[in-house]
């Protein structure tokens, strides 16, 4: 509904706020223009009853002159209707007047204003009563009629007589009229309309900023279109919390993402797993149950070569649990390292020589060449050892027999290098994008008569990972594939190591 909006509640807001403040100043500013009217007009009149008087006998032997005010109060009053005269006494009595019958409307006047006057006050205008209003007070002018020293009574003259009220009042009318209709279609086509248009400015961004985020939950959170923002620098808070959605929303959208992309890997793991688990467990039971039901009819011969496949089979699971489980701890990469300073060539080194029974068996050649003053590495010598024994045994297994294995390790200004390079089939290039997947094994037939997981490669690029490190293929096929690992150096003195070249 259109009220529920931030801009219509604001907007209306905005008016009743402005329509208050509106008729506060328009009531402020007539009651200061009355008031300056009535100041201007009293001291222009201020001394009009000691003008009256000095020019007029007021007084005679001690008594009012009734005659002259009378005859007074009648050519003034004709003169200028505008004022009113009266003759009042010491405690404010009305004595005289020129008002018609039914006139005069109270008897007796306050003697605190007229007391106030003629003490010369800074303060005007002064209001005193006036005698033909029951409650009104208007401004004056009063001075005493005096017989010698002695006051006998006051001149009181109301400068805002009745006629003057009743022609004002028509004006007055009038002129309100035209005042409040201009102040207020000012008012409304200036502050109004300028006022709205700020809060429209205001809350666009808002309204964009709620679109945006309705889109982005009808899209259930998969798609995401950024809301422009100005210069970061002179942000408000819209424009921050505009900042914030986008980049929320952006991280948002590549959490789901990846999860979705983890879910399918998760269940592409799970399918892959079983059909790894289930050929070799197929086998295993296959002889098994072969053992059982014919073990009296097989020969010795043929009994120790089904318990070969079987235990070939048992360590072909065994190797694939391990492997996972050695994965799995791997790809959480907030896991301690335990480093140690070490020898990479003496590592390497040694690792070879573990594998001098299947190099003799194949008949390769290794060539292990190290440069002179390697420096010592400070890594965990026991995930490094893992990785190195993965590509040897890589090398090594998918090496034809007779060929050649060459280990080189050298350094530069960032890494220690260590490259091994088989003379296998080689790595097709749309192999070479894939190898580091899970479990992925390529379709050549070559490839494919070495048995394995598919994860050793995986397993080696998670270590390198680990330690802030890099590993690279490089292949050609048919002819040879090599595999580079790059590991930062530590600021640690060079150990001079010895050049190697063994050859089996």
């Amino acid at each position: 509904m259109w009220i529920k909006s931030l801009y219509t509640r604001l907007a209306l807001l905005f008016t009743l706020l402005f329509l208050i403040l509106a008729g506060v100043l328009i009531y402020i500013s007539l009651d200061n223009l009355d008031n300056y009217q009535l100041e201007v007009r009293q001291r222009l009149n201020i001394n009009l009853a000691s003008y009256i008087q000095s020019h007029n006998q007021l007084s005679n032997r001690g008594r009012v002159n009734n005659r002259t005010i009378k005859k007074l109060m009648n050519n003034l009053m004709h003169i200028n209707p505008n004022i009113e005269l009266y003759i009042i006494d010491a405690q404010g009595k009305v004595l005289k007047h020129a008002a018609e019958l039914g006139k005069i409307k109270r008897q007796r006047v306050s003697m605190q204003p007229i007391q106030l006057f003629l003490s010369r006050p800074n303060n005007l205008p002064l209001l005193g009563d006036d005698p033909r209003s029951e409650n009104q007070k208007k401004i004056f002018s009063v001075t005493p009629i005096l017989a010698g020293k002695k006051t006998i009574a006051y001149l009181y003259i109301i400068l805002r007589g009745e006629q003057y009220d009743t022609i004002a009042k028509k004006l007055e009318n009038n002129i309100i009229f035209r005042l409040t209709l201009l102040v207020i279609v000012a008012g409304i086509l200036v502050i109004f309309i300028s006022g709205l248009l700020v809060f429209y400015l205001i809350t666009r961004r808002i309204r964009r900023l709620s679109v945006s985020m309705s889109q982005f939950k009808d899209s259930k959170f998969s798609r995401h279109r950024p809301i422009a923002v100005g210069k970061t620098s002179g942000a408000d808070e819209i424009d921050s919390l505009c900042i914030v959605f986008n980049e929320l929303s952006d991280h948002a959208v590549k959490l789901l993402k990846e999860l979705g992309e983890t879910d399918k890997n998760r269940r592409d793991l799970v399918t892959t797993i079983c059909h790894d688990l289930r050929t070799p467990l197929t086998s295993l039971q296959g002889y098994v149950d072969t053992l059982m039901l014919k073990r009296e009819q097989l020969s010795q011969q043929k009994t120790h070569e089904y318990l070969d496949i079987i235990s070939r089979h048992s360590k072909q699971i065994t190797r694939l649990i391990d492997d996972l489980f050695e994965l799995s701890k791997l790809d959480d990469y907030n896991r301690p390292l335990k480093t140690e300073w070490f020898s990479l060539p003496e590592l390497t080194q040694d690792i070879v020589q573990n594998f001098y029974s299947r190099i003799e068996q194949k008949q390769l050649k290794i060539d292990f060449k190290t440069a002179d003053s390697l420096s010592l590495i400070k890594a965990d010598i026991g995930m490094i050892e893992r990785a190195v024994i993965n590509l040897l045994e890589n090398a090594i297994n998918y090496s034809d027999r007779g060929g050649r294995v060459m280990i080189a390790l050298r350094q530069n200004k960032y890494y220690l290098i260590l490259e091994i390079t088989d003379t296998g089939p080689g790595i097709s290039e749309q192999d070479l994008e894939k190898i580091f997947h899970k479990f992925y094994r390529s379709e050549q037939k070559q490839i494919r008569k070495v048995d394995g997981s598919g994860l050793g490669l995986a397993i080696c690029q998670r270590i390198i990972k680990l330690h802030q490190g890099r590993i690279i293929v490089k292949s050609q096929l048919t002819l040879s594939t090599t595999v580079t690992i790059l590991l930062p150096r530590n600021k640690q003195k060079n150990k001079p190591a010895t050049m190697v070249q063994a050859t089996a």
